[in-house]
């Protein structure tokens, strides 16, 4: 019998809020559900507690079951708090995270009440031994899940405790199918499934997923797990031999050294419908049609699928340009403003562009000897914009690691503009944030894709009425032409400024020259970088 983590000891002196179905679904009517926060907690509480008293193991797995969808409502609920923001994250939404995190915690341990009592032979569980040991690892998968959402990294003792529930099914129902009520895309799952899914969805999070991408992500591994299976020995028929470590956390992409204390995936299957799925949008099928639903672009999906076949079915992602190893310190600043100041060496300011004047501002100057338009004004006071200091941990020629304990400065949010300068570089470099992750000992670490070329601190404004109801010009960041990497001419503009075909004036070395908008390229949180024409 394999290992399973020790259950909490009995307390006769706790009174739970229920003990059977019955009184649990009394108690569940008048659980506030439309105060997250107070349902969240109570809930919390009452499970917390039932797993502290002795009661019959099938009235338990009836509970819980009842329990399901109630939970998962305030888990997602809860979860609006902190999905998508910066890290470190705030201390009201890291309070949400962990009662989430918790929350899944202690239903793994509420379903290993019941897979205890069916592994003794107990007669009135022993039927659903597959079906609570799937709940076991798919509640800790969720709660893996959670880290990843958060760009947490994952501790050991998740991924000890999720091995040895997958080591329990082996003993001859790892692959039985059972009913998730959860899983829209499948009509039954299994250990083996769930414990794949966990594992793939895991390797996935540092390849510039954002957490809506884990999210759709997860959702289609409801399925795709199916495809996958688990040997004891390396497939030599296999795509790649994907190895688990047990001993460690995640999936390896080579064979373990250890092969008694390995597992092999044979994702062959797996990588057969990612592939058919990137050439059916390849040739113009929406992704709804081919099961992606709608949420992302035929662009998005293929970059996502491309990425997660390389991870999933190829042995590790494909870098363009090899990382290595580097040291030293970088300095970093924030926001396109931020960045015009650190290339051009000053604050942005309104430019004075004379021949440019209305006949209005020329009556004004007359009239008044102003213009009484602060555009024409030079600003008395320079912004400042403090730069950051990080460590520097590996350097690719289009791209940073960066590490820097996670107090220290400011927030980071996944695919914010950053500008970089490290060592003796005589100019910064201007990229994105392409993933994010926090240790245990909270230290945040970010990659960096630096966007091709040199920027160019450039102030542009709208022919006609700008986004803002205001002929006035804005900081923007030309990129050059870069053919030998694919990269055309482009402007990282504020968030809100592409339309297509809008018209704009960017200001060089005292001269006026118009572009016409063509593609929106990328987009961040506060930024969008926009492919042009000149005209």
């Amino acid at each position: 019998m394999h290992q399973l983590p020790a259950l909490p000891a009995i307390d006769p002196a706790i009174k739970p809020e229920f003990t059977d179905q019955r009184s649990c679904r009394q108690w569940l009517a008048l659980l506030p559900m439309i105060n997250v926060p107070q349902a969240h907690r109570e809930l919390l509480a009452a499970l917390d507690g039932l797993n502290r008293v002795a009661i019959a193991p099938l009235e338990r797995l009836k509970t819980l079951e009842m329990l399901r969808e109630s939970i998962a409502y305030l888990q997602d609920a809860n979860a609006k708090k902190y999905l998508g923001k910066a890290q470190p994250l705030a201390p009201a939404e890291l309070a949400a995270w962990q009662a989430n995190v918790q929350m899944w915690r202690v239903l793994v341990v509420a379903y290993q009440h019941v897979l205890d009592a069916a592994l003794r032979n107990d007669p009135s569980v022993q039927e659903h031994l597959a079906l609570v040991n799937h709940r076991c690892l798919r509640n800790l998968g969720l709660a893996i899940r959670e880290h990843a959402l958060a760009y947490r990294s994952v501790a050991a003792e998740f991924w000890r405790e999720m091995h040895a529930y997958y080591l329990a099914s082996e003993s001859g129902w790892a692959l039985r199918g059972v009913k998730d009520s959860q899983n829209t895309h499948s009509q039954a799952s299994s250990c083996t499934a769930v414990y794949v899914q966990a594992l793939l969805l895991d390797s996935i999070k540092l390849s510039g997923n954002s957490a809506r991408h884990l999210l759709w992500l997860d959702s289609l591994l409801d399925r795709w797990a199916n495809y996958v299976t688990i040997h004891p020995e390396p497939i030599g028929a296999a795509a790649s031999a994907v190895a688990v470590n047990l001993d460690a956390g995640g999936i390896l992409h080579k064979s373990s050294a250890n092969p008694a204390r390995a597992r092999f995936l044979d994702t062959t299957q797996l990588a057969k419908s990612i592939a058919k799925r990137i050439k059916l949008l390849r040739m113009g099928e929406a992704p709804a049609q081919l099961g992606l639903g709608d949420e992302f672009s035929s662009d998005v999906c293929i970059a996502t699928l491309v990425s997660c076949f390389q991870q999933w079915c190829k042995g590790g992602e494909e870098r363009s340009f090899q990382r290595r190893s580097a040291s030293g310190h970088a300095q970093v600043v924030a926001s396109i403003d931020a960045i015009y100041h650190c290339i051009g060496g000053k604050a942005f300011e309104q430019p004075y562009v004379v021949n440019e004047m209305r006949s209005a501002s020329i009556a004004a100057i007359q009239m008044f000897g102003h213009t009484g338009d602060s555009s024409a004004e030079p600003v008395a006071e320079a912004a400042s914009y403090p730069s950051e200091q990080w460590e520097l941990f590996d350097q690719s020629a289009l791209g940073f690691g960066l590490a820097r304990p996670a107090a220290a400065g400011m927030r980071i949010a996944h695919n914010q503009l950053l500008a970089v300068c490290s060592g003796d570089a005589a100019a910064p470099s201007v990229g994105m944030v392409r993933w994010l992750g926090l240790s245990e000992d909270d230290i945040l670490s970010a990659g960096i894709r630096v966007l091709p070329g040199l920027a160019k601190a450039v102030p542009m404004r709208a022919v006609g009425l700008s986004p803002t109801g205001s002929p006035q010009f804005v900081a923007t960041l030309l990129l050059p032409n870069m053919p030998s990497l694919r990269s055309e001419e482009s402007l990282i503009t504020p968030v809100g400024w592409y339309k297509p075909g809008r018209v704009v004036e960017l200001l060089q070395e005292a001269q006026t020259r118009r572009a016409r908008f063509d593609n929106l390229l990328e987009r961040g949180p506060d930024f969008e970088r926009v492919s042009f024409s000149w005209i």
